[in-house]
């Protein structure tokens, strides 16, 4: 997180920036519960976003659900029921296609390195934030992070075991595990382990394993089927909708001083430089 999203926290700090005006407040929705490691990322990055603005850019954080579902978030950032989310692409793929390789590709990456490498180096990042134009949102950058596990109520040793079971999956996954015999449901995170305890499904993809052990998934399904190939690697992202894109002052501390990311050059482009809001460089990032 710190590589992808700290680098457009910098880019908020440059001094290149216009003149701003108020102090910007926004409400961001999260993609996990709250206490668990992810959400704790979260929490520091809002932290730092008010640290580079001197506290002119303030993001109230909400936990996944605390306003609508994780998977109605599109919708209601779109309406303005809140500015900001972190989410996961999937759950729009029905929507907008492009979505199902921004979130995660079967049998793809192996790496998360090389996801993000697609994303900033061979165009990824560009036609994310073009898919999402069309909503009226920008895409300002992905979280990378590597395989998901698959949780299960009942033992499974092939593929052919998954024909005729219920499971939960989103996004591409739902389309080749739907061709494998699945009867898949796409629902909202939140509601995996009480679907799971029901038996309303047999077996789902949820997050990875530190997310899945924190939300107790252990407790209702047993088994854990290894490797994740239905996400090798994941990208869940940080979106906004462009309306109340107003600029906000400024720090004037000298760029030097700011964290850098490990692709350096790629701070400046990757939040919302190509907004009306700035006016930052857009050099190409060096190769690693």
């Amino acid at each position: 997180m710190t590589a992808s999203a700290m680098g457009g926290v910098a880019a908020l700090a440059m001094p290149a920036v216009a003149k701003a005006a108020d102090k910007v407040e926004w409400r961001m929705q999260a993609l996990w519960d709250g206490g668990t490691t992810p959400y704790e990322f979260e929490k520091k990055f809002v932290a730092r976003v008010a640290e580079f603005t001197e506290g002119n850019f303030e993001i109230k954080l909400f936990s996944a659900g605390q306003i609508v579902p994780a998977n109605q978030a599109f919708d209601a950032v779109r309406s303005g029921a809140f500015q900001m989310m972190k989410t996961f692409d999937g759950y729009e793929a029905g929507k907008i296609s492009a979505f199902a390789f921004t979130s995660t590709i079967l049998f793809g990456f192996p790496e998360s390195d090389q996801y993000e490498a697609w994303f900033y180096e061979l165009g990824g990042l560009d036609m994310a934030r073009e898919a999402y134009a069309k909503a009226g949102l920008f895409y300002i950058a992905p979280t990378v992070y590597g395989e998901e596990s698959i949780h299960s109520t009942v033992k499974m040793e092939s593929i052919a075991d998954m024909a005729g079971k219920k499971g939960r999956f989103v996004g591409l996954a739902s389309a080749v595990m739907g061709d494998l015999g699945v009867s898949v449901t796409p629902m909202a995170t939140a509601e995996v382990y009480t679907s799971l305890e029901k038996g309303l499904i047999d077996f789902a993809d949820r997050g990875d394993l530190t997310a899945n052990y924190e939300a107790g998934l252990a407790e209702v399904a047993k088994y854990i089927i290894l490797p994740g190939v239905h996400q090798p690697t994941t990208a869940t992202s940080y979106v906004a909708n462009r309306r109340p894109m107003t600029p906000c002052r400024m720090p004037t501390r000298p760029r030097s001083r700011l964290p850098r990311a490990r692709f350096p050059d790629r701070c400046a482009s990757t939040f919302w430089c190509r907004t009306p809001w700035f006016s930052a460089s857009t050099r190409k990032p060096t190769s690693r």
